[in-house]
């Protein structure tokens, strides 16, 4: 027989061992739960501080050292995005920044950051060409930092490797093209440091002179000068021929100057750096002259530009003067030059040698060259290409031999 409970009574089911545990010890596990969310919340907060110290104390270094145009590139010029251009502005910016400015850095700068200020100061001097003081300061950096890795010797420090130049295949051009998608071989890496290779580097410019050829020509003292006066506010320049380089061409140009055909002709062309050229691009800066349209026809519309020259303009000589700045020369078509078509080079322009014949160079008044050079262009689309018609008329007013 079993028992029961009286009438009207239930049972109830006793609490099992989780339960009984966790009223034991619930205040303990809400305590370690809590703990542990502080304890969170200090280590990323203690982290993100740290980082944040860190992130202003390399901001300061990186102004301070002039990268921060490198680091942000769209902070500054859109061209800076390419990375040789970042180089580029890095190295014009160190060349120009005062000295007071490193010397403020260099108190600034813990331990870390001491060696490549100093580095930066000394690449500073070598731009500026001052041989003596980048050697003090790299003896500065080589005594303070011995074993630091600008200074300390290796077998491949960090450098620029050059290609090796190989005889040219003929037969290259006949292959397809996964053939001739050979890696590029390079000469080996040179042994030193970074240190060392700074001031071999600036010493072996120092010393390198470029060859004669590579000099602009002497003007001979009893060259024929002539003077082209502009209207306007352009004043005038003076250019002197170079007949033994080129008699026919400077016989040709006294001839025209005599028919006195440029008077009235307008500059119908303008050539400077567009707004999309970067760096590396040559920077040639000239003007063009010659189309008789641009005397006789008054709209701009009328210009014909395209019409090659007379017969009796052109000449057939060849010279080796090069586009130095204030090179004067003459259009090249069909193997002869076009003498009354004439080019007025304010800048360097090596690139055009193959393109036109120089027989002439500015000698006075390159200024004022310069000046038409940057007179605005007749459409701003002109801007971005870096050629076009300028926005007035610039016309010769004469050109007479002095």
């Amino acid at each position: 027989m079993t028992a029961s409970l009286p009438q009207g009574l239930s049972g109830t089911q006793a609490p099992n061992a989780l339960e009984i545990l966790w009223e034991r010890y619930k205040r303990l596990v809400q305590a370690a739960f809590w703990l542990l969310i502080v304890g969170m919340f200090a280590y990323y907060g203690l982290r993100y501080y740290e980082q944040t110290q860190a992130n202003k104390k390399w901001s300061q270094w990186a102004e301070a050292t002039l990268l921060r145009s490198a680091y942000n590139p769209k902070d500054g010029d859109p061209k800076s995005a390419s990375s040789f251009e970042a180089v580029a502005n890095l190295l014009d910016e160190l060349r120009d920044a005062p000295e007071a400015h490193f010397t403020a850095a260099l108190a600034n700068a813990d331990a870390s950051q001491k060696p490549y200020v100093l580095w930066l100061k000394a690449c500073r001097e070598a731009r500026n060409g001052d041989v003596d003081a980048a050697s003090k300061t790299i003896d500065q950096l080589k005594a303070g930092y011995p074993n630091h890795t600008l200074v300390a010797s290796s077998g491949y420090p960090v450098q620029v490797r050059q290609p090796v130049e190989k005889p040219k295949d003929k037969d290259k051009d006949k292959k397809p093209d996964a053939q001739q998608d050979e890696e590029e071989e390079l000469k080996p890496a040179v042994a030193g440091s970074p240190a060392e290779m700074l001031i071999q580097n600036l010493k072996s410019a120092k010393d390198f002179s470029a060859p004669p050829s590579f000099g602009k020509p002497a003007i001979p003292a009893d060259a024929p000068r002539y003077k082209v006066t502009l209207e306007g506010e352009y004043g005038e320049f003076v250019i002197a021929l170079m007949v033994q380089d080129a008699p026919k061409t400077c016989a040709k140009f006294d001839e025209i100057v005599t028919a006195k055909f440029w008077e009235g002709i307008k500059v119908d062309e303008i050539v400077r750096p567009s707004s999309r050229r970067n760096r590396f691009m040559e920077a040639t800066r000239q003007f063009h002259f010659g189309f008789e349209t641009t005397k006789t026809e008054a709209n701009r519309a009328d210009w014909d530009t395209s019409k090659p020259s007379k017969d009796e303009y052109t000449v057939q000589e060849f010279t080796n003067l090069s586009h130095f700045p204030g090179a004067v020369s003459a259009r090249m078509r069909d193997g002869k030059s076009e003498v009354d078509r004439l080019y007025i080079c304010e800048s360097d322009s090596p690139s055009q040698d193959d393109q036109r014949m120089v027989f002439a160079y500015v000698v006075e008044g390159l200024e004022n060259v310069r000046k038409i050079c940057d007179a605005s262009y007749d459409r701003s689309e002109d801007e971005e290409v870096g050629r076009g018609r300028p926005s007035e008329n610039i016309a010769i007013k004469s050109v007479t031999k002095l």
